[in-house]
């Protein structure tokens, strides 16, 4: 099974890998074709030597996280020095009057925070970034003009709308998977992921509406697998467990989209399929055949017992059912591995 973290590791891998090549190819063409003085080529070089290593270094899992804090530790002191620097040399030397290019970085940086991170830390990270670059430009407030502070006002002002907006999307997304997760558990079954007993009971309650006021016709297919409890006692309950698991896969293999498999409870699944009586029992002796052959892990042979019914006039959940569960009953009583309808 794959390992979702383990996923989530390889994407983050290949990200810092092709962003390290782009940064490498930005620090070279700087490096060469830029006139800095001997300081900043120095750390140019030295920013050089790291991303060639950690192209080397990225194949290995424990050295990601190193990456990311060594890249955050890199990128704050960038953004803050910079941010002293326009304001100390571009504003009260040179009289310019904007920030820059760099800032364009701030909403990458701060998302990147918050994966790094996570929310809370993200955002006790991002915080003190925004409250440092708040002491670098508040002893030079009063040597700026009014369009300076405006620049240094709205730079900061973004920056706590950058927290603030990904901070809450961060909320919100949880709090998404969270329901999103809780729907799975109340409507699917854990073991087989298919939909459970009250799922099961709300599409067949819409199909029964559904049926009512249109002339489409729809039936059950209900189905047991035989023996299962001597399965459980012969071969141990993991067994059993994959056995429902790959009973459950092998019955949705043989649907189609537009028809229903759910697990009704234990070892009986319910399908609804859009078809009358004759084509659905054709349907459930075809399955039937098809588990009959199939190998399972373990066991040496899997049969199941069938019963099938279709939707008739004034039919409601209960009656169709009753004719479906009797007709189960009935091929059961029959021997087992047949199907029977009502």
């Amino acid at each position: 099974m794959i390992n979702k973290a383990d996923t989530f590791d390889n994407i983050k891998r290949t990200i810092y890998f092709f962003a390290s090549i782009f940064i490498l190819i930005y620090l070279t063409g700087n490096l060469f074709l830029v006139e800095n003085n001997q300081h900043i080529d120095l750390i140019i070089i030295l920013l050089i030597t790291y991303f060639l290593i950690s192209l080397l270094l990225l194949k290995s899992k424990r050295f990601i996280r190193y990456h990311e804090l060594i890249n955050i530790a890199l990128t704050s002191t960038y953004l803050i020095g910079e941010f002293y620097r326009v304001i100390h040399v571009e504003f009260l030397q040179h009289q310019n009057e904007l920030l820059g290019d760099f800032i364009i970085w701030m909403p990458v940086y701060t998302i990147y925070l918050f994966v790094v991170f996570g929310k809370k830390y993200g955002l006790l990270a991002s915080s003190f970034v925004f409250f440092i670059n708040l002491l670098v430009s508040l002893p030079f407030i009063n040597e700026l003009t009014g369009q300076q502070i405006d620049s240094v006002i709205l730079y900061n002002m973004a920056c706590l709308i950058y927290i603030l907006v990904i901070y809450s999307s961060h909320i919100f997304v949880s709090k998404y998977a969270e329901l999103q997760a809780l729907e799975k558990y109340a409507y699917y079954d854990t073991l087989t992921e298919i939909a459970n007993r009250r799922k099961s009971t709300q599409v067949f309650e819409q199909l029964i509406e559904d049926a009512q006021s249109t002339p489409n016709p729809f039936s059950i297919i209900f189905v047991d697998i035989d023996y299962f409890k001597l399965i459980n006692d012969k071969y141990g309950h993991d067994t059993g467990d994959i056995i429902l698991k790959e009973f459950s896969s092998l019955i949705q293999q043989q649907l189609s989209a537009n028809e229903f498999v759910g697990r009704w409870g234990g070892e009986e699944f319910i399908i609804f399929t859009p078809t009358i009586l004759q084509e659905a029992i054709y349907q459930a002796e075809q399955l039937r055949k098809t588990i009959e052959v199939n190998q399972f892990t373990n066991v040496p042979a899997v049969t199941a017992s069938i019963g099938v019914a279709s939707y008739a006039n004034q039919d409601n959940v209960d009656s169709l059912f009753k004719r479906a569960d009797s007709a189960l009953y009935e091929a059961k009583k029959t021997g087992r591995n047949c199907v029977c309808s009502m």
